[in-house]
């Protein structure tokens, strides 16, 4: 993937999967075998995150994130 698009991922990431929040976006921007072991939770891939997305603004219902700068190498994107 070019460094462009790695940079727009990490950008719908934030500012429309997680900020509006679009579930439907992490149907499409979330590989379906992303599963990090820090979550002991039995789902993975997008199912995975929309999850964490759900209770975690349960908590906070006005979460807006703002991106101040987006930097990206090949396979890293730090927003």
């Amino acid at each position: 993937m070019s460094v462009e698009r790695n940079k727009e991922i990490g950008r719908l990431w934030f500012e429309e999967m997680w900020s509006k929040p679009d579930f439907n976006l992490a149907h499409k921007i979330i590989h379906p075998d992303f599963k990090p072991e820090y979550i002991g939770i039995p789902k993975q891939g997008s199912e995975l995150v929309i999850h964490e997305m759900k209770y975690f603004r349960s908590a906070f219902h006005e979460l807006n994130y703002t991106i101040e700068d987006i930097i990206a190498e090949e396979n890293k994107v730090w927003v």
